[in-house]
């Protein structure tokens, strides 16, 4: 799976906005990350777990978008420890 790209719009920028400045978010994509499949039954499919330009793990919520490598954030926090568990054995 690879995600070239997230899709912004005015619902999830203002939803991450409650926790993060969404460039944080971008940052977590360009910077190396590791991707699990997301709990079921849940909004997104995937998680994107990775570091922000200033040094915070941070777990982003995926879902398709039907475009070949662009990804719709619906949410995203600070790592948990499965998270952080995660990133350690993905090398970050």
């Amino acid at each position: 799976m690879d995600i070239e790209a997230f899709a912004w719009d005015e619902a999830n920028e203002a939803k991450i906005a409650e926790r993060f400045d969404p460039a944080e978010i971008d940052e977590v994509l360009e910077s190396t990350h590791t991707i699990i499949r997301n709990k079921r039954n849940r909004a997104g499919s995937h998680r994107v777990i990775g570091r922000s330009y200033g040094g915070t793990m941070i777990t982003i919520v995926v879902a398709p978008t039907g475009q070949s490598g662009i990804w719709r954030p619906v949410t995203a926090w600070r790592s948990d420890r499965e998270e952080l568990a995660h990133a350690e054995k993905a090398g970050i």
